[in-house]
């Protein structure tokens, strides 16, 4: 199997001193939770991202990130934490420019198998990426190339009504955590 943590463009704003400012947001000290896509694959269920989140919600600021499109993925996340003060809504607020300070300053990003997690993999920050079971969706075809990348793959389970379930967030957790 090839190595590609080498085999990556770095991507980076030198601008994210001034925007990272503007967010209120100090750089290293959030996680990026991004549940959005554009549903080219197999997604998360909320319930997932929910378990995972309140995981990581006891000492973490949580900036979630996304798209007007992605509200579908977002709200139920939203109507579970919006009064949690350690939370910052950036959906639909961002530029491309803006998102991208967001990601290289983050303590780590989490999202599934869309273009932010390639971006932050570019940036060279610490990822990880979700992926289902299914071999045109899999890691193995879209896992996010960087030095710091990490991709997870659902377990193949037919019984499961969305292929994602089969990827526990205690997993996800274990894997963001090691970058806190």
């Amino acid at each position: 199997e090839y190595d590609f943590s080498e085999a990556y463009t770095p991507i980076y704003n030198n601008d994210d001193t001034n925007i990272l400012a503007e967010l209120n947001l100090m750089p290293q000290s959030y996680v990026v939770v991004h549940p959005g896509m554009r549903g080219s694959a197999l997604n998360w269920p909320p319930e997932c991202y929910i378990e995972f989140i309140k995981q990581l919600e006891k000492d973490q600021t949580i900036v979630i990130t996304g798209t007007d499109s992605d509200w579908p993925y977002i709200e139920p996340l939203f109507q579970e934490f919006n009064q949690q003060p350690h939370f910052k809504w950036l959906n639909g607020k961002l530029s491309a420019d803006e998102l991208i300070a967001v990601l290289q300053n983050a303590k780590v990003v989490m999202a599934p198998s869309t273009g932010v997690i390639h971006l932050a993999a570019s940036s060279g920050v610490p990822c990880v990426g979700i992926y289902p079971p299914i071999k045109v969706q899999s890691k193995k075809r879209w896992g996010a190339i960087g030095p710091k990348a990490i991709n997870l793959e659902a377990e193949e389970n037919k019984n499961l009504k969305n292929p994602m379930s089969g990827l526990s967030p205690q997993l996800v957790y274990n894997s963001v955590k090691q970058y806190l």
